[in-house]
């Protein structure tokens, strides 16, 4: 069973993952990115700051390791329980943010049916057109959108797509999602700069606005594609939240 923990930086996860893994003996703990031999590179690309970056190589960076993640860590391992800080569902929200793109727009209420399909089947298409003669129609999942809400759509249908590519189509996965008030946020990661000397990396740097951005991506990205998961409050008791994880993953 592959559990992800979702949730931007300061919202706990770690300390989480740090519960399970005393919890769980034979469990695989893991993360994204720099988990492999190559992610540990690419980590440093991404959140050491040094190259400077633009958003699409930091995208591209991120499924990189993605697929190296998957193909020798958590496919040789689905018989066992494994926990990852990060999934695609993060990699989707920080690309969607990144392009300035709120999935706000995109609610279950503009769709005509789950769109957990997309990811299950990986021949589905995601359409803005019911007339398209180019899809087949017994794959294809129709949404009806505004011009505006379509150039959106597209960027995160393109999203999914490159994600099937890295995972190999496997989206079976249990997700927690832990999410934090703006107050919390802030002083979370005050704290871990001046007590744990814990300096920020080149993520967190921009600012709380835009982790709060992602944080709503996150949330929406777990919504429209109707994934298996649990929102917890990241301000309750450290246990109780391990207590929630534990019940939902039985």
């Amino acid at each position: 069973m592959l559990i992800n923990l979702e949730g931007v930086d300061g919202a706990g996860k770690s300390t989480q993952i740090a519960f399970l893994a005393s919890t769980f003996k034979d469990a695989i703990i893991t993360k994204e990115p720099g988990a492999t031999p190559l992610g540990e590179q690419i980590r440093k690309i991404i959140l050491g700051g040094n190259l400077n970056i633009s958003h699409q190589a930091e995208m591209f960076l991120f499924l990189a390791d993605r697929a190296e993640h998957y193909e020798k860590i958590i496919k040789p391992n689905r018989d066992k329980i494994v926990f990852c800080d990060r999934s695609f569902v993060s990699g989707i929200a920080y690309a969607m943010t990144n392009l300035g793109l709120n999935l706000d727009e995109i609610s279950r209420e503009n769709l005509n049916t789950n769109l957990s399909a997309s990811i299950k089947n990986p021949n589905a298409n995601l359409v803005v057109n019911k007339t398209d003669k180019n899809v087949n129609p017994h794959n294809k999942t129709t949404v009806n959108l505004d011009f505006n809400q379509v150039q959106i759509w597209q960027k995160f249908q393109m999203l999914i797509n490159l994600n099937k590519i890295a995972l190999q189509n496997d989206f079976n996965a249990k997700f927690i999602f832990l999410k934090i008030d703006e107050a919390s946020l802030i002083s979370r990661l005050k704290m871990r700069t001046k007590e744990q000397n814990i300096k920020a990396d080149t993520i967190e740097k921009r600012g709380i606005s835009y982790l709060l951005k992602v944080q709503k991506n996150i949330e929406n990205v777990i919504e429209i594609l109707g994934l298996n998961a649990l929102k917890i409050d990241a301000n309750l008791d450290k246990n109780e939240i391990l207590n929630q994880i534990k019940e939902f993953i039985k």
